[in-house]
């Protein structure tokens, strides 16, 4: 029996975990990949076992054309289930699985295997068994109705007469009829499902209870775990489809339904808690921010949806254009032309078919209202629409970037010289804003840290009288929330008057101090190195916040061991921390301990420990020293390393470990990456946006809640502890397995330049700051007053804010008078407050 999925590749943790459930059951089985992307590169599958294909190859180069024009990626993805399954029985198999990603395997699946063995056909499984309460939820019996009766996420065939006649005529209908419309009767491959009890009685319909176990018949199955086994209403749970399941909102159980939540259901919450931890640990968090797939015209042009609207017009009027040869060129060619008796290509009469609103604002689209049409197109409908500026460019509808505003430049304010994290991403920052032609004039404010100020690689010498002016009307403040104010006193807030004001934020927890919640009325958006970062701050923010990753590159320096003393012959695990960064952040304990747990008695092994600032915190350093026990395999460097020192240690060492709690981007980590290191580090953090199981090690985390302050890190907010015994085991691998070590770490080098290799986010940067230099020259600012939000928005911001935060610690405001007058305050509005408070009390 093989198994099979179909994905992009920001589904691939769903996909690799569903995987590694089929081969712990079936270990002697194959689990295929069919990837959507028209080339998988280098992708590294975390298991044996595992087989990545391009699902474009199960089928002649001309039909994927015509289904990548017709179908978005949904569509197409379930267009090609039957060329799959046909692929795999002309490959050989008798018997083969399909699984949705989404889909994780508790138990083997007899009753399909008996089917099977007995003859069927196939195998298909109904969504339900009894009809859903009439309660006014989502879904109801018409949902289902609307989207198939059979769930398609699962089905089951045999290589036989009549599953190759029901796969032909499967594979005909999805060429051309696969749409996600169930206003017209078709919802992908799954409404043709409902034929099969008539036209293909071969195909059994499974009745079994502990299939296919989901939101749409949670009301008929009661689950429940009993000894490291699942259950549904007593019968082994064969697999539980995670359909709209996400791991950062467990509670909501899945997306596409309001009729439970995980506290209703006994044992819901656990099982879906464990399933966020198999998709963390496959990789979720870096995986799901992969853009999905598009198709492109051979002349590099992508396709979006006009596109795809426009080929079903062509259709319609039977226009049939060559798809054999090497490209897309006749179709494009009709597109981009001009429909005969208008001005339009016919990309716009198609755009326009699609927002009949809009020729009904502007009729007259050919005479008076043309211009009109162009400008609504150029703005509303690219952000709209999510338009393909390359092909409105192609047909005159939007400048060429070689006609925008050519020359860019910004005052970048920060710590420049500092030997510190921030003052590290900022070098990198402006080195990659240079490289793309951007003009920075730098204005350095290192002299008001702690940390030593030596470096001078920007050319800088540290007499902040000799500052320049900030000439230039786009400001990057590279400073953090919590410094921003002070620095602005320094400097005088007349340094905002007039300018577009960008900050630079870094921040390790889930949530955002509110305190700190005033800074954004500086600022007119921030700039954040993850994901995670973004996700902390923006909930509270009133300016836009930008996914910017820091800069990382591979230097290469010549390791020198005898320097560190580091045996010739040892595998060296580093780990680098600051005290200031807060050490029970850090976690340096973690390290220690998994390290002398993975080596008992081995005697070719050492651990780096590079610490800083360790004067600040003598206590902390005191015990880490006591847990370090005199190891002699442990190092200890307790010193300032220039740039060049620590590139050198890193160099020396095989491994970077950071089983950190809380991490905002990973510096350390990355950069171990980009040297081809093996990286230990929890999987937890920003460095989920470029860390995977195929090139590193991912810890395994309990999120747990402080029960007290850590610096910055309020009580009551969470953090993770790390699995101590994985990275142990993780240790032992790096250690014995050289191989392994070389393959993670190649990849490691390969994908942090994909995320954060200078030119990457140059154009990143330089793309933002020319639309944003755009406005500006188009007079969009307020005459010599900062453009940020207005009081009123800032007002509703904080009102927003407070009613986010006291719905969830109500307790926390009632009993605080001081904190409920600052937030009145600052409101404008202590009735509103009271108000508030008295419908608290209310419920």
């Amino acid at each position: 029996m093989l198994f099979f999925t179909i994905c992009a590749r920001n589904y691939l943790a769903l996909a690799y975990s569903l995987a590694e459930s089929v081969l712990s059951l079936y270990s002697d089985s194959v689990f295929t990949i069919w990837l959507m992307e028209e080339d998988i590169g280098n992708e590294i599958p975390p298991m044996s076992g595992i087989h990545l294909r391009p699902i474009k190859s199960v089928m002649s180069p001309g039909t994927w054309r015509q289904r990548a024009l017709r179908y978005h990626v949904l569509e197409l993805s379930t267009s090609v289930k039957a060329s799959a399954f046909m692929q795999l029985f002309a490959e050989g198999a008798q018997q083969v699985v399909y699984l949705d990603p989404d889909i994780y395997l508790f138990s083997r699946l007899d009753e399909i295997e008996t089917l099977l063995v007995n003859g069927a056909a196939g195998c298909v499984l109904p969504h339900m068994l009894t009809p859903l309460p009439k309660d006014k939820k989502y879904p109801d019996d018409l949902a289902i109705l609307k989207s198939g009766v059979f769930n398609l996420g699962f089905l089951a065939l045999r290589a036989c007469p009549e599953t190759e006649k029901f796969l032909e005529w499967w594979d005909a209908w999805l060429h051309t009829h696969c749409w996600a419309d169930p206003i017209t009767g078709v919802f992908t491959d799954q409404r043709w499902m409902d034929y099969v009890p008539c036209l293909w009685p071969g195909i059994s319909v499974c009745r079994h209870i502990g299939y296919d176990v989901a939101y749409w018949n949670l009301h008929e199955r009661k689950l429940f775990h009993d000894s490291g086994l699942w259950y549904i209403n007593k019968e082994p749970l064969r697999f539980f489809h995670f359909s709209g399941f996400d791991p950062s909102n467990q509670e909501k159980v899945s997306k596409h339904q309001d009729r439970f939540r995980a506290n209703d259901i006994k044992g819901l919450s656990e099982l879906l808690s464990f399933y966020a931890r198999r998709l963390v640990a496959n990789g979720h968090n870096t995986y799901r921010n992969f853009p999905l797939p598009q198709p492109f015209f051979s002349n590099g042009l992508s396709c979006d949806t006009v596109v795809r609207h426009a080929f079903r017009i062509a259709e319609e009027r039977n226009l049939v254009f060559a798809f054999d040869s090497d490209d897309h060129d006749h179709f494009f060619d009709w597109l981009t032309s001009i429909e005969v008796g208008s001005r339009w290509p016919r990309y716009v009469h198609a755009l326009l078919s699609l927002r009949p609103d809009v020729p009904a604002q502007y009729p007259n689209i050919e005479g008076e209202h043309a211009d009109s049409i162009a400008r609504w197109i150029a703005t509303d409908g690219i952000r709209q629409m999510k338009l393909s500026e390359g092909l409105l460019q192609h047909i005159g509808l939007l400048p060429k970037e070689d006609t925008l505003p050519g020359h860019i430049a910004v005052n970048y304010i920060g710590y420049l010289r500092s030997e510190m994290g921030v003052g590290e991403a900022s070098r990198g920052y402006i080195k990659a804003l240079r490289e793309c032609s951007v003009e920075v004039n730098l204005l350095d404010v290192s002299h008001l840290t702690v940390y030593d100020n030596a470096d001078n690689s920007l050319g800088l010498h540290g007499n902040p009288e000799n500052r320049p002016p900030a000439n230039h009307r786009i400001n990057i403040f590279h400073i953090n929330a919590d410094a921003l104010p002070g620095v602005l006193d320094y400097l005088g807030k007349s340094i905002l008057v007039g300018r577009y004001n960008i900050g630079i934020w870094a921040w390790e927890s889930e949530y955002f101090p509110e305190y700190w919640h005033d800074r954004f009325t500086y600022l007119d958006e921030i700039w954040v190195g993850s994901n995670f970062m973004a996700n902390a701050i923006a909930p509270y923010a009133s300016c836009p916040v930008i996914v910017m990753p820091y800069v990382i590159e591979s230097h290469t320096a010549l390791p020198d061991r005898t320097r560190y003393g580091i045996g010739e012959d040892y595998t060296a695990f580093l780990f680098a921390f600051d005290y200031l960064s807060i050490g029970s952040r850090k976690n340096p304990h973690a390290v220690i301990t998994a390290f002398r747990d993975a080596f008992l008695s081995e005697n070719n092994v050492c651990l780096v420990l590079k610490t800083l600032s360790s004067h600040h915190h003598p206590k902390a350093h005191k015990e880490l020293l006591e847990l370090c026990g005199g190891d002699p395999r442990i190092l200890l460097i307790d010193s300032t390393l220039s740039r060049k020192d620590f590139q050198i240690l890193l160099s020396s060492c095989d491994a970077f470990v950071s089983l950190h709690r809380l991490e905002g981007y990973g510096l350390g980590i990355a950069e171990a990456m980009a040297e081809r290191k093996t990286v230990i580090a929890t999987a937890y953090g920003g460095n989920t946006d470029y860390m995977h199981p195929g090139n590193s090690f991912c810890i395994p985390y309990e999120r747990i809640i402080l029960q007290e302050d850590h610096g910055p890190y309020a009580k009551g907010s969470p953090w993770a502890e790390p699995d101590i015994a994985a990275a142990a085991q993780a240790m032992r691998d790096t250690h014995s397995n050289l191989a392994l070590r070389m393959r993670l770490g190649n990849a490691a080098q390969r994908d942090i330049k994909t995320w954060s290799g200078a030119e990457v986010v140059g154009k990143k940067m330089r793309d933002r700051l020319i639309l944003i230099n755009t406005k500006l020259s188009a007079g969009n600012h307020n005459n010599g007053t900062t453009i940020s939000t207005s009081s009123t928005r800032r007002h509703f911001h904080v009102v927003s804010v407070l009613l986010r935060d006291i719905l969830r610690r109500p307790n926390h405001y009632l009993g605080n008078a001081r904190r409920a007058h600052n937030y009145y305050r600052r409101m404008g509005s202590k009735a509103v407050y009271r108000r508030i408070l008295d419908e608290l009390r209310r419920r």
